[in-house]
């Protein structure tokens, strides 16, 4: 999958020369995200991820549903939205890193619902953290959720 850097590493350092090649991965993907897998495995029981991307991805509400999830920004301005079951927004929040603004820098699920993330300035890094092992959708998302990015596009601007 373009734009997804592997970890293979028992013990891996992150710094700002990695965080920089998921950035110039971000500039150079098609669908305007990119992400670097911290774990070694979909088995993990841990999945952790660096995630790059910015005002011209579109995320797709998701859910990964009754497992955990934390997520901790680290560079830029997003906007999380989350939904209920039926798609509507039930809380919106402004997010920065920690000492940048009074906004929140993480927020946990200890049962997943679903959400999504926007970017608020030009470019957004974080680091999420998913309750393993990977496991793919295992069925089709609810007909709230848009099926295509331009539907998706005005799905957000009607949020924002």
């Amino acid at each position: 999958m373009p734009s997804v850097l592997k970890n293979t590493k028992n013990f891996l350092i992150i710094d700002n020369k990695l965080i920089n090649n998921i950035k110039d991965e971000y500039y150079k993907s098609e669908k305007k995200i990119s992400r670097l897998l911290v774990h070694n495995s979909p088995d993990d029981n841990v999945q952790e991820m660096i995630i790059c991307f910015g005002k011209s991805s579109l995320i797709f509400p998701n859910c990964s549903h009754g497992k955990s999830e934390s997520l901790n920004i680290l560079e830029g301005k997003m906007k999380l939205i989350n939904f209920d079951d039926n798609g509507k927004v039930t809380k919106k929040y402004d997010m920065e890193p920690l000492g940048k603004s009074s906004n929140p820098f993480m927020y946990r699920f200890n049962k997943c619902e679903w959400h999504t993330m926007v970017a608020m300035s030009d470019i957004v890094v974080v680091h999420e953290i998913l309750e393993g092992p990977f496991e793919a959708p295992k069925s089709e998302n609810p007909n709230w959720i848009p099926s295509d990015q331009e539907s998706l596009l005005r799905f957000y601007k009607e949020m924002i």
